[in-house]
């Protein structure tokens, strides 16, 4: 689950209260997700300014909280204040090293003595690239992508087409995230979805085919 620091008076603090009241629209990409009884909720872990650490659970399709713990004092709250950079700035920061790219996961990482933001983001052709940028000068210290473009079919069907294939049977359903990937010598678009009415569920689609090779659904 990502940890999230904010300082509820602050541009990326209320960035995340404007995500938590609109969570169907939000990004899942810093949100985790969890299954219950066949229905999808996002799950957030934040940490107030004070240190209050809380745990919040929110319907996926319809955005209200159906859960809101309190874990009493996180011992890495200091840590992400102590930040100059705010996750906000430095996710923006990742995202316009490559245009077209959409955000999947952060976290706030110690390496020796300097503090990083770990931010994986899926670019234009589905592959996701870690970025690291420094959390004291906002500058990227390094890019990884988990493919390097050679690597790829020459024949796959696009990002779009892929997209356009997972929903093709769910009217009025959306795709948290997709990505592609390769399994024993053969790819695939990995395509984390969720229905209309609520309820989750990854498809398995052959990069170069664009059949359906598997569905997995939580009912």
């Amino acid at each position: 689950m990502t940890t999230i620091v904010i300082n509820g008076n602050s541009r990326e603090g209320r960035l995340l209260v404007n995500m938590m009241r609109e969570a169907k629209k939000s990004s899942p990409a810093i949100i985790s997700i969890e299954e219950d009884d066949g229905q999808a909720y996002y799950e957030l872990e934040i940490v107030q300014e004070s240190g209050n650490e809380f745990d919040v659970k929110i319907d996926m399709l319809s955005g209200a909280v159906v859960r809101k713990e309190n874990e009493g004092i996180a011992s890495r709250h200091a840590e992400y204040l102590s930040a100059a950079i705010p996750y906000a700035e430095a996710v923006e920061t990742a995202l316009a090293s490559l245009p077209g790219a959409r955000l999947y996961d952060f976290e706030l990482d110690r390496d020796r003595d300097a503090l990083r933001y770990n931010i994986a983001i899926i670019d234009e052709n589905g592959v996701e690239n870690d970025i690291w940028v420094d959390a004291a000068t906002g500058t990227i210290s390094s890019t990884l992508p988990q493919y390097e473009l050679s690597e790829l079919p020459e024949h796959r069907i696009s990002l779009a087409e892929a997209e356009a294939i997972a929903l093709e049977d769910l009217p009025g359903g959306e795709i948290l995230y997709i990505q592609i990937d390769r399994d024993d010598g053969a790819w695939h678009y990995e395509a984390h979805v969720v229905s209309a009415d609520g309820y989750y569920g990854e498809l398995e689609i052959d990069a170069e085919s664009g059949e359906i090779h598997e569905e997995d659904w939580d009912d």
